[in-house]
């Protein structure tokens, strides 16, 4: 793209009049939804196969809201990353530490590093988390998730700092540049002194899709992104994935059964996919015999030599998600 590289997840788009409007009236009309939701889930009998009401009606709320809203509305409605991040910090009365990455040897960014638990001396080691964020590629980092990885910071009881990537979402960064700031942002933890043994990889949704890419990097370089090698031969202990967005289909039989239970409808998820990952992109690396965006799409195969680079993989996925089904067949 021409012009100077943006440091940051994306550069919220000025909108339209009618596209501003448009906005305004989905925001409002969803209110009143998820309180019309919330007062019959209340009013009807509790069933064992139903979530509670109020996720209930959240995931009805943020399902219309996604499902009739256009990225470009979607990202100048929401904050970068980073701006999320330092709310975050000001909340928990926290200085925010941000490392950026500045830009490769063409002039793209290579994201950032965002702090969770404060950024470790030198001398003082840590576990580190370095946690990759969902949303299809093309929505940036939720104050959610940064309070997920803040719980498991202070679980580690002082012993565990988090490392969480800022990349750049599409279409504004094109594929595979989620890949190549998450390669940078592991270069640098690693020049920092942190050996692969002190480095738990971990993502959610699409960010559980770029922890993927990761290990499939490690075992088949994409030539498009540096490689990445671990230091002294070692090895992540673990990758933990989060419902981890494993293939770009919307035909799995739990995409019908938990669609209104799922804030992820294939209304719009196929549009993300679409921006994220352009289908003849997908089409021409699969017939390359790369599989970095298509792990449900893998022969066995490919998979071959994992235990090298990773101890072991735990992937969770709810019940009433619509990846279910596409997750359970591919793990």
């Amino acid at each position: 793209m021409a012009g100077a590289p943006i440091h940051a997840s994306h550069q919220p788009p000025r909108l339209t009049l009618p596209e501003t409007l448009h906005l305004l009236f989905i925001l409002l009309d969803s209110t009143r939804l998820k309180l019309q939701s919330r007062i019959l889930t209340l009013l009807s009998a509790p069933s064992s196969s139903s979530p509670i009401p109020a996720v209930a009606a959240a995931s009805a709320s943020l399902r219309r809201i996604l499902s009739s809203l256009s990225i470009r509305q979607l990202q100048s409605a929401l904050p970068t990353s980073s701006s999320t991040y330092r709310a975050f910090c000001r909340s928990h009365g926290v200085a925010p530490a941000i490392d950026d990455l500045g830009v490769d040897e063409q002039g793209q960014w290579n994201g950032a590093v965002m702090w969770v638990g404060g950024k470790p001396e030198p001398t003082k080691q840590k576990k580190v988390l370095f946690y990759c964020h969902g949303g299809g590629y093309v929505v940036a980092m939720g104050r959610g998730h940064f309070e997920q990885v803040r719980g498991v910071v202070e679980e580690g009881k002082g012993e565990v700092v988090a490392a969480v990537l800022e990349y750049g979402v599409a279409p504004q960064t094109e594929f595979p540049g989620p890949l190549r700031q998450a390669v940078a942002a592991l270069k640098y933890l690693f020049g920092l002194g942190y050996r692969a043994e002190d480095i738990v990889l971990s993502g959610d949704s699409a960010g559980g899709h770029l922890a993927l890419s990761i290990l499939s990097h490690l075992l088949h370089p994409h030539p498009a992104v540096e490689v990445l090698e671990l230091p002294a031969k070692g090895r992540f202990p673990a990758a933990v994935l989060i419902s981890p967005w494993v293939s770009f289909e919307t035909t799995a039989s739990s995409f019908a059964t938990n669609a209104e239970h799922d804030y992820i409808s294939d209304t719009f998820i196929g549009m993300w996919a679409w921006t994220a990952i352009p289908w003849e992109i997908r089409q021409k690396e699969v017939m390359a015999g790369r599989y970095h965006n298509e792990p449900a799409k893998a022969p066995g195969e490919w998979w071959r030599g994992l235990d090298r680079v990773v101890g072991r993989v735990e992937v969770l996925v709810g019940g009433k998600e619509v990846f279910r089904d596409d997750i359970v067949d591919w793990a």
